[in-house]
């Protein structure tokens, strides 16, 4: 739609216009997006994804700035009759907007860890059984592919198997329990 683009038929580095004439812009974290307007409307639909990274979250003031960002002018360009927001993100930390998603209920929100903890208790489980966890040669031999595949069989809960398969989050868990990091694990994955 040239009207849109202002006379550019070229996709632009933030803005694109798809076959049924919907616009869709980016913007990071911060830009200006109060008075978003295009064509007389405002968006309907915000999706943010992965607001936080670990600069921004260091600080109490760095995690306040994004969050007043967030709720000052991001919210409020959004169209007030027909916008929604998807929010898309992993809790780096406690004070971060995702609480602010909790606690108001005009929200919804899904938590979606990488595998359930009952999976994960089982799968460690197991492998104690098998006397295999406290082995770590076991993770890089050829016979671990075939025995987290089994396991797998019996696993519902992975939330992306094909990017993330049951053996991949072992081996990341068991490097943070040798390194006596599992809150790291716990917190980006669960």
């Amino acid at each position: 739609d040239e009207e849109i683009r202002g006379g550019d038929k070229r996709w632009t580095k933030s803005l694109f216009v798809t076959a049924d004439g919907q616009a869709v812009k980016g913007v990071g974290i911060g830009q200006q997006v109060r008075g978003a307007n295009i064509k007389g409307s405002r968006p309907t639909l915000i999706i943010v994804d992965d607001i936080y990274t670990e600069d921004n979250i260091l600080t109490e003031h760095s995690r306040k700035k994004v969050s007043k960002w967030y709720q000052s002018a991001l919210e409020n360009s959004l169209d007030s009759k027909d916008g929604k927001i998807l929010a898309l993100g992993t809790l780096l930390h406690p004070d971060t907007i995702f609480n602010y998603f909790d606690k108001n209920p005009m929200y919804k929100g899904i938590n979606r860890p990488i595998i359930a903890l009952e999976d994960l208790q089982m799968v460690i489980s197991r492998m104690k059984d098998d006397e295999i966890f406290d082995q770590p040669e076991f993770f890089n031999s050829p016979d671990s592919i075939k025995y987290f595949e089994d396991l797998s069989e019996n696993i519902k809960s992975l939330s992306w198997a094909e990017r993330h398969p049951l053996r991949n989050i072992m081996i990341k868990y068991y490097e943070k329990y040798i390194a006596n990091d599992l809150n790291w694990f716990y917190q980006e994955y669960m």
